[in-house]
């Protein structure tokens, strides 16, 4: 990296784009987490299992999540992703607030599917404009900055969460006009579904960025296509290995809250406080941390600069979890254990980093969404359902849900860090070829 890169300076729209987009995503994890801490009260009211709230927690939004997330990347490259962004977060909010209105598992999963459709859109539409608005060497920073909305946002609902079920506890209710009686549950729903409506709008504050270093106008699928071929052992292990990551990061989020009431007791409000300030602190520390980390390896001229934490966190959680929660069930060394898991499980996200370093700007939408796709169709989709599966089907004991935590971490974590060591090399020649790769029509690569 030259002089002129590592000294480039941030114009002031980039920091309010980031904290507008960061906003955003706060909104976007409280509506897609707030579920985890309200699973009992759910499962009574509604009659459902385990089983049928980890398909609420994790496929009926990641079905859609997915579904649309391929068309949301292709518009993201040619269309204007302020309105994309606009859009996609007042339909996700109206279908979280509807969630409010469920009577039945049915309602529930149609209203998480919205959920899941609408929150499509940020994630492409943020990364490749702050790929436009940051420089090389901060833009891992920068991207971290964003993702660290998933710890804060978690945080929320955690506590929103604990408050609902203890009112449900003690049976409270209340009484929203025009919609009569709802349980305390659907009264979360409500309340923390509608303000996103008012927040989209922000997203207009922020310029649309020139996209940058951009060589054709309008890419077809034939050049994608060819982007894709020449890069497919580099980006196959890179989306598998990050999937992996992110089915224990949603498997942990879906199932710790409950390991803490079914194993030790604790009450529901002090698990809300406990899990909410332990995921943000060290979930933000986390993804600064290894942004910043990322960033100055990346200085130094090493390729593999954003591989490298994200293994050594893949290695610690491992061992971690194994400990925490399965061979003790020592209170403090599982909340260690959890804390510990929860600072090194954002490192993973300094990969989106790197795939916007490695990609055309012609494509960055649609690889964003491809990486989405199997990050979540991997992660969100699988990891609460994993977890819930060893506890009902292979244990059959709600109370080794920690069991199932620890056996699903040595499985996949395991095979997270056999795919980073094989990637290694393959990111290495990714960020070299990155500056000469050069897209035209006549000449797709």
């Amino acid at each position: 990296m030259n002089r002129a890169a590592a000294t480039e300076r941030v114009p002031g729209k980039a920091w309010l784009t980031l904290a507008i987009l960061l906003l955003m995503y706060v909104v976007s994890f409280i509506d897609r987490n707030i579920l985890a801490l309200m699973v009992e009260p759910i499962k009574t009211d509604l009659a459902i299992n385990d089983f049928q709230i980890s398909l609420l927690q994790g496929l009926s939004f990641a079905f859609f999540f997915v579904l649309f997330g391929l068309p949301m990347g292709w518009l993201v490259d040619r269309s204007s992703r302020r309105k994309i962004i606009w859009l996609g977060m007042t339909f996700w909010s109206i279908s979280a607030a509807a969630a409010g209105l469920a009577r039945s598992f049915g309602q529930l999963a149609v209203a998480r599917f919205g959920v899941g459709a609408g929150e499509a859109s940020l994630s492409p539409s943020a990364y490749s404009m702050l790929s436009d608005l940051f420089p090389r060497n901060r833009l891992s920073l920068a991207i971290n900055i964003f993702a660290a909305g998933s710890s804060i946002g978690s945080a929320f609902a955690y506590a929103l969460g604990a408050v609902a079920v203890s009112y449900a506890v003690s049976g409270g209710t209340h009484n929203v006009p025009l919609l009569g009686e709802v349980r305390s549950w659907q009264f979360v729903f409500l309340i923390t579904g509608l303000p996103g409506i008012f927040i989209a709008p922000l997203i207009f504050l922020t310029p649309e960025p020139r996209r940058r270093h951009r060589n054709v106008d309008r890419p077809n699928l034939r050049m994608l296509r060819s982007y894709l071929s020449k890069r497919r052992a580099y980006l196959s292990f890179t989306f598998l290995s990050v999937g992996m990551c992110t089915l224990l990061a949603y498997g942990t989020a879906a199932w710790f809250p409950t390991y803490l009431l079914r194993t030790h007791g604790l009450a529901i409000r002090d698990v809300g406080i406990l899990v909410g300030s332990i995921g943000a602190t060290t979930g933000i520390a986390g993804f600064v941390f290894s942004g910043w980390m990322s960033d100055r390896l990346l200085a130094r001229g090493r390729g593999d600069a954003h591989m490298r934490p994200i293994l050594v966190g893949a290695i610690v959680m491992t061992v971690m979890a194994v400990i925490g929660f399965g061979l003790t069930h020592n209170l403090v060394i599982s909340l260690f254990a959890y804390a510990t898991i929860h600072f090194v499980l954002p490192f993973s996200q300094a990969m989106t980093a790197h795939v916007q370093l490695t990609t055309p700007n012609e494509f960055r939408g649609q690889v964003s969404a491809l990486y989405l796709f199997v990050h979540n169709l991997i992660g969100q989709a699988l990891g609460p359902s994993v977890i819930a599966a060893f506890t009902q089907f292979v244990f059959l004991d709600p109370g080794k849900v920690g069991l199932s935590i620890a056996f699903t971490f040595a499985i996949f974590g395991t095979l997270a860090i056999v795919l980073l060591l094989i990637d290694l090399p393959l990111a290495r020649e990714a960020i070299r070829q990155a500056d000469e790769y050069v897209l035209s029509e006549k000449n797709p690569t």
